[in-house]
């Protein structure tokens, strides 16, 4: 098995509601990625 934690910068121009925005509408992308068990 292998983990990957991947952390990155986010500007503090941006809100919380901006953030889940951006993450719900990239979220599909990551459900059909073969072998991909689980995202966080």
């Amino acid at each position: 098995m292998i983990i990957v934690l991947v952390t990155f910068p986010i500007s503090s121009e941006l809100d919380a509601a901006s953030l889940k925005d951006k993450f719900l509408e990239t979220a599909p992308i990551y459900r059909e990625a073969p072998g991909l068990l689980r995202k966080n």
